[in-house]
């Protein structure tokens, strides 16, 4: 069993055994969120600490970025294994250990892997001041809403090519 992880929409962590888990700190989301969409491929830490402290010193943001580890691994570690590898130099998360829907939705191109995933806007109500991580999930919305796109509308020409017009429409007004 693995971590759930919801981005698209409002940020939710879910433990192997269904429970919820709460990682608190609006940071402590986003940092998690970073790792995730980046699908397990290693972020340094100084692009994390550019992104979620650019507004502090070099040592200070460095210590933040400790502070927030530390706090999403004692998230996980009330429930299991924590799904985080670390280095002096990069954070990556372990997809093996946490499934993320940003992570689905990316991996399904123009297939209809995405059948039944709920989109959202990516961390739908996070706001963190700072330009960085502002254009950070600028970008990163307009790129998930892209690829929702072009999955639905494969959707739509997968079942018109199945004779299924009205479930086509159907999938169009979603």
């Amino acid at each position: 069993m693995t971590y759930q992880l919801r981005v698209l929409g409002r940020f939710e962590l879910t433990a192997p055994d269904g429970g919820e888990i709460a990682l608190s700190g609006k940071k402590n989301q986003a940092l998690l969120a970073i790792l995730a969409v980046a699908g397990g491929e290693w972020v340094p830490r100084s692009r994390l600490c550019d992104l979620l402290w650019q507004d502090r010193g070099e040592d200070q943001a460095r210590n933040s970025l400790r502070q927030a580890l530390a706090a999403v691994r004692r998230a996980f570690a009330a429930h299991g294994d924590v799904p985080l590898r670390v280095t002096d130099d990069a954070v990556a998360i372990n997809v093996e250990e946490i499934a993320c829907d940003g992570n689905r939705l990316n991996g399904a191109g123009k297939s209809c892997a995405a059948d039944g995933l709920e989109f959202g806007t990516l961390l739908d109500g996070l706001n963190i001041p700072g330009t960085a991580i502002e254009h950070w999930l600028l970008q990163q919305r307009r790129r998930f809403h892209e690829l929702y796109c072009e999955v639905v509308a494969a959707r739509i020409d997968s079942l018109e090519a199945a004779g299924r017009p009205d479930a086509a429409l159907a999938a169009g007004r979603e």
